[in-house]
């Protein structure tokens, strides 16, 4: 019964995706056509309206190149929000029938931007998941901008103790406020797709700098935000396959890459991940995941590692709507020079409302972690951390250009070390985008 109703559900999902690919293939717009060609207009003056018309013609033609450029050509020409959304919908849909996917995804995004009601913004949004669904290339990416009072993971006292001793840490080494800038993005493009298993190539990247406050730089005028800055770059080769129908998807993925800190290489990595999702219910879902990671130190002083990672994320979705996730993290740090050598543990929890408060779709996350050193090269007994973090994210997705909606999160984290230097605390306000499609 169980394999019937989750074959049922997949076809059914499957259907509702052709649907949308359909509606969009298909689209026209709805408004009277004459029963004869419409009246030449010289480039320069046809109107919205009348390009919109050709635009249609052509595509009915199957001309769709035409098509597109009549669309184009609409949309640009057209004065008011009803043409333009039809004129962006139309060239979609005939760089679509052309097999333009990211184009025709572009078109549909501006397509977003005037929508004259919440039906036509739902089914827009519906028409590009379908589309990128079809399309062999995916692209997403993330940028935001936090002010912070801690960007550098600083001390909390300048004092420090190296068993009876006391010292006096530099003013580099304390807290340093400023403005923390980060940018990431991930591009996936598909060798082959089934119905059961879908395999592509990627590459991902991500960046963080900063820039420093004026109290930042009057503390430690030798400090630099880019003595801050972290980059990661890396290819990837992922597959995800369905082994059956009591289960979620499988993912493995095998990866290398580089990392650079403060501008300077730091290790490269081979790295392979794993991923198991389990279906609870009709509601629920538990992923199990996995990590190797064997990294080459790029940098003096930095030993070669391997990294061993391991988690679970538990999801429920609540009778209204809410979603529930408690989830575990874990990684274990083996090096060559053993004071490098940790061990992490964190659980979080998060909940996030299915209905919006003041026009935000509102999140909030509380985790905890522990990080224990055996062997500390600042310590005679070894290094013990404790991190606790609160954060609430707003979604502003009432606010929406090109299919992107603000989003501001407030975090405060504070950590007890008994290794002084790494007793911190932070509250940081962050700003970027993300995409409602």
């Amino acid at each position: 019964m169980q394999t019937l109703k989750s074959r049922a559900v997949r076809r059914s999902r499957g259907i509702a995706r052709m649907a949308c690919l359909a509606a969009l293939f298909l689209w026209t717009p709805q408004i009277a056509l004459a029963s004869e060609p419409p009246s030449a207009c010289a480039a320069a003056s046809c109107s919205g309206a009348q390009w919109l018309e050709i635009g249609l013609r052509a595509l009915e033609l199957g001309q769709a190149p035409a098509a597109a450029e009549a669309a184009s050509a609409a949309f640009a020409a057209a004065q008011d929000h009803l043409t333009k959304q039809r004129a962006a919908r139309l060239a979609a849909a005939a760089h679509a029938r052309q097999g333009q996917y990211l184009r025709a995804q572009i078109w549909l995004r501006r397509a977003a931007n005037h929508a004259t009601d919440q039906a036509t913004a739902d089914q827009i949004r519906s028409e590009f998941r379908a589309l990128r669904a079809e399309s062999p290339l995916r692209l997403s990416f993330d940028a935001g901008i936090a002010a912070s009072d801690n960007i550098n993971g600083g001390a909390r006292s300048s004092q420090f103790f190296l068993g009876d001793i006391e010292l006096e840490l530099a003013p580099s080494a304390l807290a340093l406020s400023g403005t923390e800038l980060t940018g990431a993005f991930d591009l996936d493009y598909r060798l082959s797709q089934s119905a059961t298993q879908r395999t592509s190539l990627g590459l991902s990247g991500f960046g963080r700098s900063f820039v420093l406050s004026g109290a930042a730089k009057a503390q430690a005028p030798s400090a630099r935000g880019g003595d801050y800055a972290l980059a990661q770059l890396g290819v990837s080769l992922r597959h995800q396959r369905i082994l059956n129908d009591r289960l979620g998807p499988t993912a493995i993925a095998l990866s290398l890459g580089r990392t650079w800190y403060g501008g300077a290489p730091l290790w490269g990595y081979q790295r392979l991940d794993l991923a198991q999702e389990f279906k609870i219910g009709q509601a629920a879902t538990l992923t199990v995941r996995g990590r190797v990671e064997n990294r080459e130190a790029l940098s003096v002083g930095e030993p070669d590692a391997q990294l061993f990672g391991f988690g679970a994320t538990y999801a429920q979705r609540l009778g209204n709507e809410d979603v529930f996730t408690l989830s575990y993290s874990g990684r274990m740090l083996n090096a060559d020079i053993a004071t490098y050598e940790y061990r992490f543990h964190e659980v979080a929890a998060e909940y996030r409302l299915a209905q919006p408060i003041w026009g935000a779709s509102l999140s909030f996350r509380a985790a905890l972690s522990q990080k224990t050193y055996d062997e500390f090269s600042l310590s005679l007994s070894g290094r013990h951390d404790k991190t606790a973090t609160l954060s609430a994210t707003a979604l502003f997705n009432q606010i929406s250009r090109f299919g992107f909606s603000p989003r501001l999160t407030i975090a405060a984290t504070r950590t007890d070390s008994d290794v002084s230097r790494f007793s911190t605390q932070g509250l940081q306000a962050s700003f970027g985008i993300q995409s409602t499609f």
